[in-house]
Formats: C-alpha cells, sequence, structure tokens
C-alpha cells in the first residue's frame, strides 16, 4: 500500500507545472552536472592520442592522422587554460548545455525536467568517458549540444539556436572520421526543423514530400563535408600521414591470420625477409591496431607504416585486390570483429580505469 502511495506522489511530483513562467530552468541541471563532473574528474584524464593531439596544438605541427579541427581548437583553448584543462571544460559545457536544454523541451513543465539529466551521473562508465579527452568525447559532446540546439529551436523558434547546431554538426562530422553516421541523421533532423519553422508557406508545403525532405539534408550533410575537408586543407594544412592504412593493414593482416595466405604486401619486411603468417599472428589483435602499427618491432617484427606515397598505394590496391579475390572471408573477418566488440566489452577499456 506504501509503495502504490509513493508511485502515485512521485507521479504527482514529476507531472507538476512548476517550469510553466520560467525560460532557464535547464541552467540548474546543466550547472550542477558541470560542477559534479569537474569535481571529480578535473583537469581531466588523457589518454595516448590526446596528448599527441595536445603536443601539436602547442607546436602548431598538425598532421591528419587525428582530425585536426579538435587539435586546433585545443591550441586557442591551451592559450586561456593550458594543459588539458582547456579541452576538459570545452567539452563538459558542450555536454551539460545540450543535455539540458534537451530534457528540458522533453520534459517541459515537470520537475523530472532537472532531475533526469543528473540521472546519468550513476552511469559510471559514462562518467569515465566523460572524463577522459579525446575526440571520441568531443564529438559526443558536440553531438548532443546540436539535439539540444536542435529542439530549441523546434519549440521556440529560435534562429540562433538553429545556427549553433549546425556549427555543432559540421564540428562533429571535422572532429571524428567515423561521425557521418550521426552527422548524417542530424542533417536530415535539422532540414526538418528548417522546413516546419523557418521557410515560407510555399517552400513548406513543397518539402512535406519525405524524399524531398531527405533529399535537403543529404544535401546539407554532403555540403558540410566539403566545408569541414576544404576548411582541413586549406586553411589548416596538416600533414598527410593517411590514416586509412589502419583499416587496410588491420584486414590484410587478419584475413592472413584466418585463410594462412599471406596478404600482407612485402615492403613491410623492410630490409628483411617478408612478415610470415606467424609474426603476422602474434601481433595482430581485435582489441586495437597498436600492436600492428606501433608495437616494438625489435620483439616481434609488425607491420609499422607506410614510408611514403608509392607504399601506401601498393597498400590500397592491395587491399582492393584481396576484398575482390577473398569477398566470404572478408565479410566473415568483418562480422566477427563486430561481434568480438559488441561482447567483449569491459570496464577497463574506459581510459581512467585501464591507465588506473
Amino acid at each position: 500500500m506504501r509503495s502504490r502511495i509513493f508511485l502515485r506522489d512521485l507521479r504527482t511530483w514529476s507531472q507538476e507545472n512548476v517550469f510553466a513562467d520560467l525560460r532557464w530552468e535547464w541552467m540548474i541541471p546543466a550547472v550542477m552536472g558541470f560542477i559534479l563532473s569537474a569535481f571529480w574528474a578535473y583537469p581531466g584524464f588523457m589518454n595516448m592520442d590526446s596528448e599527441w593531439q595536445l603536443y601539436q596544438a602547442i607546436h602548431r605541427t598538425y598532421n591528419d592522422w587525428h582530425p585536426v579541427m579538435m587539435t586546433q581548437l585545443w591550441r586557442y583553448l591551451n592559450r586561456l587554460i593550458p594543459g588539458p584543462a582547456g579541452m576538459f571544460i570545452f567539452d563538459l559545457a558542450l555536454f551539460w548545455i545540450g543535455l539540458s536544454i534537451f530534457s528540458a523541451h522533453l520534459l517541459k513543465g515537470s520537475k523530472m525536467a532537472v532531475v533526469a539529466p543528473l540521472l546519468i551521473l550513476f552511469v559510471f562508465p559514462f562518467d569515465c568517458a566523460l572524463a577522459t579527452i579525446m575526440k571520441d568525447t568531443t564529438m559526443v559532446a558536440a553531438m548532443v549540444f546540436s539535439c539540444g540546439m536542435l529542439l530549441e529551436a523546434e519549440e521556440r523558434g529560435s534562429k540562433t539556436a538553429l545556427i549553433l547546431a549546425l556549427a555543432a554538426i559540421g564540428f562533429s562530422d571535422g572532429v571524428r572520421h567515423n561521425a557521418f553516421p550521426s552527422t548524417l541523421v542530424m542533417s536530415i533532423w535539422w532540414a526538418a526543423v528548417l522546413r516546419d519553422r523557418f521557410m515560407a508557406p510555399d517552400w513548406r508545403r513543397y518539402f512535406r514530400v519525405y524524399k524531398r525532405l531527405i533529399a535537403l539534408g543529404l544535401g546539407l550533410f554532403i555540403g558540410l563535408t566539403i566545408a569541414v575537408s576544404l576548411y582541413t586543407r586549406w586553411v589548416i594544412h596538416p600533414e598527410e600521414s593517411r590514416p586509412s592504412q589502419q583499416v587496410m593493414i588491420f584486414d590484410l593482416a587478419g584475413l592472413s591470420v584466418d585463410t594462412g595466405v599471406n596478404f600482407v604486401p612485402a615492403f613491410y619486411g623492410r630490409n628483411g625477409h617478408p612478415l610470415t603468417l606467424d609474426e603476422l599472428g602474434q601481433s595482430f589483435s581485435f582489441r586495437d591496431n597498436f600492436w600492428l602499427l606501433s608495437g616494438d618491432p625489435r620483439i616481434v617484427r609488425r607491420p609499422q607504416q607506410v614510408h611514403g606515397e608509392g607504399e601506401y598505394k601498393l597498400l590500397r590496391a592491395t587491399w582492393l585486390a584481396t576484398i575482390l579475390l577473398e569477398p566470404r572471408a572478408y565479410i566473415a573477418h568483418r562480422w566477427r570483429y563486430f561481434f568480438w566488440g559488441l561482447l567483449n566489452f569491459r570496464l577497463e577499456q574506459n581510459w581512467p580505469i585501464w591507465m588506473n
């Protein structure tokens, strides 16, 4: 009986229209979440990738192994707050503002608009991820911010929020190489908000056809991708490091181990004989590419990175030819890797715990 009364009172409390006259109710969970996250994790944890990016930001020596928009932003944040803290605060601000505004609109007129965003603090693996300064965290923070801004633009017709959402989507696209599935969906959402809230009636009727709306969102996505690429190439001018080689050598080494046929180009042997299947088996791992690309070759010979454009072109041609030659083995290799990632998630993969 008491449990029923408690649930009834909780339901009544959560539905009370306490924020009907407040425009800035989202600031309560945003400030509380920001302070609590900063309190336990300031100035943030750094992994090897973020250390390298901070080094590039300090010395202004960019390369495109990591998307350089985050590194360039970190250069300016480092002037304000030296070290990791500047990017850590930036990520927290984006995330908590976006999540709080999003919740305030979804739970409009409810006390749960204050409580709901803070519940994520009880998800410890997420706390660890948010505390780690890396491009993945920055991408997620920008995505969450864009969600909040899009809902703000949709509910209140704010042009400023619409522009900020577009900037956040473009920034997400430039921060992480594999952000495009999310930014594509966000671009379509952005186009829908533009249609419903800001277009003239004639244009609104024209884009009521979903195929046209999706085409508009797809065009926006392509435009953002081109703009980010041009900005990276012509404004930041990073040194080319050919990051796509990570995927190709991972596939070739994995297929070689699976099939017993060595598909890895001979040039990886450098001055000695080509790498053997035993050597590839010792350096290949589903966990990551570290041992293939960066492991100590004095222990076991490893492929390492390509030397120059010639080797890269040969690697790419070999990768494409191998997929065409062994399509079933390639699909099986990728399928197994997909399920390995799903079934082998462990808490130690969160950097603050993994690095103790």
